[in-house]
């Protein structure tokens, strides 16, 4: 086992190389650096002093690794979410509550830059809980360095909606990541789906391509992540011989996860897209539009389920503006969704 003097050298290292890794990875950053080397070091180093300095003070270190520990000081900042959310529900609300900026759908003209939540959004710094369970899965998962899973936080859009615990569920876009929580009636049960991840065959992973899906973490009282995909997540759809024949005539895509309903409800759809100009006849079982569908991954307040069917409550359309018929920008009848 390495002694703590020469652990914390090597981690100050490591900070030191990931410094000088984003320096090279981002334009504006080295036109920076090329101008005010030395103050550029300074202040990206900085960083580094600050976390080999917290567990030198006797805070966990654990807390810079992803795995918990006592991240209350980095999370002072970040506003915290009443633990039961008022009723009747008020979109944009509850996020104005918590000091951050939002564009109803009204006002809205392509700025939120994020298709996840494309009709109306806030910027600010993400809830606390959010920013809690972010911080505790492992950097490694995330793919992102610790100083900027912390940085990024800071700068998130996100929105709110009711779900099945006291307190609302966020769709958070946090740099080129998401998180998404999925309250309970029992606030132990709660779980944060985060994607795109780090996953393998056979980890229990949901859309798991080219080594990134999804994967569903609980945050436990001390603040430590556990992954419980294989627990709350079912098996991703398996084609057939039908299905490939399918895929194979008309050009069709691999089995994807539609998730543009997430930030309002806590369902997800997997579907197949085909080539406009091979689609699919009007009477295959599977058409709904442009797509063959295979199921909807629906939250039920303790885990995820693939139903066939799902409620227009649960698979709503999507907004429209003032005195256009309800649902008239979503391309005709759904013969998968209980009106």
């Amino acid at each position: 086992m390495l002694d703590s003097s020469l652990a914390l050298r090597l981690e100050a290292l490591e900070c030191l190389a990931s410094v000088f890794r984003t320096i090279d990875r981002g334009r504006d950053v080295k036109i920076a650096c090329a101008a005010f080397p030395l103050f550029c070091i300074l202040l990206l180093t900085s960083g580094c002093v600050q976390s080999i300095a917290r567990p030198a003070a006797g805070q966990s270190a654990e807390a810079s690794s992803g795995k918990g520990g006592d991240v209350s000081a980095e999370l002072a900042d970040f506003p915290e979410v009443p633990q039961r959310s008022s009723k009747p529900w008020a979109p944009l609300a509850l996020e104005r509550s918590l000091g951050a900026t939002c564009v109803d759908f009204d006002h809205n003209h392509g700025g939120s830059q994020s298709l996840l939540i494309p009709d109306e959004y806030c910027r600010g710094p993400a809830p606390r809980h959010i920013a809690r369970a972010w911080l505790a899965i492992p950097a490694d998962v995330l793919g992102v360095p610790q100083p900027e899973k912390v940085s990024a936080l800071r700068h998130t859009v996100y929105l709110a909606a009711p779900g099945y615990g006291i307190r609302a569920d966020f769709t958070v876009v946090v740099g080129d990541s998401f998180i998404r929580s999925f309250e309970s009636p029992d606030p132990a049960q709660t779980v944060y789906l985060v994607w795109p991840v780090k996953c393998s065959e056979g980890d229990g992973s949901m859309e798991c391509n080219t080594g990134h899906g999804r994967r569903a973490f609980r945050i436990d009282a001390d603040g430590r992540s556990h992954d419980v995909s294989a627990e709350v997540f079912p098996r991703d759809p398996v084609l057939d011989a039908v299905d490939l024949a399918r895929q194979d005539a008309h050009g069709g895509s691999d089995l994807f996860l539609l998730s543009n309903k997430l930030a309002y409800v806590p369902t997800m759809r997997w579907l197949m897209e085909f080539d406009p100009d091979q689609p699919l006849s009007s009477d295959d079982p599977r058409r709904t539009r442009a797509f063959a569908h295979f199921g909807f991954v629906h939250w039920t307040g303790r885990r995820f389920e693939l139903v066939r069917r799902i409620a227009r409550s649960q698979w709503p359309c999507r907004q429209v503006r003032a005195g256009k018929p309800p649902c008239s920008e979503d391309d005709g009848d759904d013969p998968f969704v209980i009106q």
